[in-house]
Parts: structure tokens; C-alpha cells; sequence
């Protein structure tokens, strides 16, 4: 069987999981947990090189906790495993892409700080 073959046969998981994202509002989640803790990226750079800060590290590890709770509830409610799903993943295109791209592009921690930098200063 090819890759290609499996992503077919196999994006009735994708579905599921876009499904499952706007069912359970992740998005909204994570937007709300940046919204309660931007205050303590004020006035920070996103820049590689800038400052890092102690708390950023803290909140970071909350955070992720948080993408892999949400992760393993809808690996529970799908019947899968994590490495079922990244194998479907890595083969997704389109409208599964990009609900991917969102979702897993918060557990990077450039990402995060970029995230919580751009709401610090936007409240400002």
C-alpha cells in the first residue's frame, strides 16, 4: 500500500480530527489561556535573541500540557494512537493541512512566545 493510498484510506481520521477541533473549540482554548497570561510578556521582543525570561519557560510547560491533554482526549475519542495520527498527518492536504498546521504549530516554543508577545502588545 502507498502513502498516498493510506492517506486516503485513512482521512476519515482527518475528518474526525477537524471535526473534533471546532467541536471542542481548541482554538478558543488556546486563544483564552494567551489572553489570561500576555501581561507577562509585555513589553518583550519575540526576537530569538531577546531576553528570556524565567516565567516564560513556566508558562510554556503549562501550556504545552494543556496541547497534549487536548491531543490525547481526541487520540481517546478516535481510538488511535499518537503514531497512527502523525503517520495520517504527515500526509495531509488541503483543509486537513491546515487545521494541522494550527494545532501543531502551538507546541512550538518560538511559536508561543511569538503568540504571546503579539497579544502583550496588542493589549497594550
Amino acid at each position: 500500500v502507498t502513502a498516498a493510498a493510506e492517506c486516503r484510506c485513512m482521512s476519515p481520521l482527518l475528518d474526525q480530527f477537524v471535526e473534533w477541533f471546532d467541536r471542542e473549540n481548541v482554538a478558543e482554548v488556546f486563544d483564552s489561556f494567551i489572553s489570561t497570561h500576555a501581561c507577562a510578556f509585555e513589553g518583550a521582543s519575540s526576537s530569538p535573541d531577546a531576553e528570556q525570561k524565567l516565567e516564560w519557560g513556566e508558562l510554556y510547560q503549562k501550556y504545552t500540557k494543556l496541547f497534549d491533554e487536548k491531543l490525547a482526549a481526541f487520540l481517546t475519542e478516535a481510538n488511535t494512537t499518537s503514531d497512527e495520527f502523525l503517520n495520517v498527518a504527515r500526509h495531509a492536504e488541503g483543509v486537513h493541512e491546515a487545521y494541522l498546521q494550527i494545532f501543531l504549530a502551538h507546541a512550538e516554543y518560538d511559536v508561543f512566545v511569538a503568540l504571546m508577545v503579539e497579544k502583550a502588545n496588542a493589549d497594550k
